[in-house]
């Protein structure tokens, strides 16, 4: 490859290495959880990943530190009352990964397919 295509191709990588740094939106409840952290949420609209009417989702922020928040989303149960229902975490990514291939490949409640359209996913947690 000639020094020109690698550069162009390093450029053209660099926007997608800086949407991880996006600013928070502004919108969001802020309420204080556990050890006095602060949690800032909002409702997702429905038909954002989960699928089924009438299923809400939450999404937001734990605040650890004045400069860094830890990103969350919440879905509520499937078959029941939400109330009544088990709280399951799903933690998995790491350095250099998110744990939204979880959400979006593997046991989340959508499925992003190849033409990256929305997909509801059957046997995702319930």
């Amino acid at each position: 490859m000639s020094s020109w295509r690698a550069a162009t191709a390093s450029l053209a990588i660099i926007p997608l290495a800086l949407g991880q740094f996006i600013s928070p939106p502004t919108d969001l409840t802020s309420t204080e959880g556990f050890y006095n952290q602060t949690v800032r949420y909002k409702e997702v609209p429905e038909g954002i990943c989960e699928l089924t009417p009438g299923v809400k989702s939450y999404s937001g922020y734990v605040d650890i530190s004045p400069e860094q928040s830890v990103f969350w989303w919440f879905f509520e149960a499937r078959n029941g009352e939400p109330e009544d229902a088990p709280l399951t975490v799903w933690i998995n990514g790491g350095p250099g990964s998110t744990s939204l291939i979880g959400l979006f490949e593997e046991i989340g409640p959508c499925w992003i397919n190849e033409e990256g359209e929305l997909q509801y996913q059957e046997y995702a947690w319930k």
